[in-house]
């Protein structure tokens, strides 16, 4: 007698990455302490890139579904993650929710933030941390956005501008329905340095 295929482990979400080595679903939400489980439709083995780091552990996910689940390390936070295929590129962002989290930015006096192109879930926060180094660091600096339209303040109000003060600032949360803006800073330590176009992406 056969016996019953064994339910998936309370606590584990299943994610996909497609022949194209594309994760689908592209952004979840799991609870604290919840683990994650990457199967994979491709014939090559491929890379998982988590950032901020300590979250989940950088990964090589083989062909098949037999891969080891990676439980979350901190709670009440958003992680972004790229797949990286056999020949060097990348597919993503891609984001993951644990509990109640926001994705933290930090975004140095020159400029340089530490997530170029980030990812949050519909409805998501993301909060610039302004660390203020440098030898002669700006009190203030100024993230620009390309669309209004794609991250709301506290009041539901479009951005299109915030002031970066030192240490945490006002998180911004992500629209309901899926969009991506552009976003510059200004105002930084040395003029023309660290100013890159990055990118935030709400949703799928």
């Amino acid at each position: 007698m056969a016996q019953p295929k064994e339910a998936p482990l309370t606590g584990t979400r299943q994610i996909t990455i497609n022949s194209s080595f594309n994760a689908n679903p592209q952004d979840v939400s799991i609870n604290n302490g919840d683990s994650l489980d990457f199967n994979s439709q491709a014939t090559q083995a491929c890379s998982l890139f988590f950032n901020p780091a300590g979250v989940f552990n950088n990964q090589t996910i083989n062909p098949g579904n037999n891969n080891s689940a990676m439980a979350a390390q901190q709670n009440d936070i958003i992680v972004d993650y790229t797949v990286v295929k056999p020949d060097g590129t990348t597919t993503g962002p891609y984001c993951v929710q644990v509990g109640s989290g926001v994705l933290t930015m930090n975004v140095d006096s020159f400029g340089n933030c530490s997530i170029g192109n980030a990812a949050i879930p519909l409805n998501g926060q993301a909060v610039f941390n302004y660390t203020q180094s440098g030898p002669n660091p700006p009190a203030s600096i100024v993230v620009n956005f390309g669309d209004s339209s794609v991250l709301l303040n506290q009041q539901g109000g479009p951005v299109l501008s915030q002031t970066l003060y030192p240490g945490n600032n006002t998180p911004l949360t992500g629209r309901g329905t899926p969009g991506t803006t552009t976003y510059t800073f200004s105002g930084t330590e040395s003029a023309g340095v660290g100013t890159e176009v990055g990118t935030i992406k709400v949703g799928s």
